[in-house]
C-alpha cells in the first residue's frame, strides 16, 4: 500500500502538472486535489493486489497417504523460520 501511495503521489503530481498545463486547472488547490484523488485511487488498488497476493495457501492432506503426507510436510518445514521445530 505504501508503493501505492507513492506511485499515485507520483502519478497524481505528474497528471496535474500536465493538466495545468493544458489550462485544464487554474488554481493551486485544483492540482493538489487532483494528486491526492490520484494517490488514493491507486493506494486503493495497491492495497486490493497486495491483498490478493498474500491469500494462504490451503493444503489438503485429508486422505493422503504417509508417504505423501510426509513429503508435504518437508516441503513446509523447508519455508519455515524455524526448521527443527517438531
Amino acid at each position: 500500500m505504501g508503493l501505492g501511495l507513492l506511485i499515485g503521489g507520483g502519478a497524481g503530481a505528474g497528471a496535474s502538472s500536465l493538466a495545468q498545463e493544458w489550462g485544464f486547472t487554474t488554481s493551486g488547490l485544483a492540482v493538489a486535489l487532483s494528486g491526492l484523488l490520484a494517490a488514493v485511487l491507486v493506494l486503493t488498488i495497491g492495497g486490493y493486489i497486495g491483498a490478493a497476493s498474500g491469500k494462504d495457501k490451503k493444503i489438503q492432506i485429508e486422505d493422503k497417504s504417509d508417504l505423501e503426507i510426509q513429503k508435504i510436510l518437508e516441503k513446509l518445514r523447508e519455508k519455515a523460520r524455524i526448521r527443527d521445530s517438531r
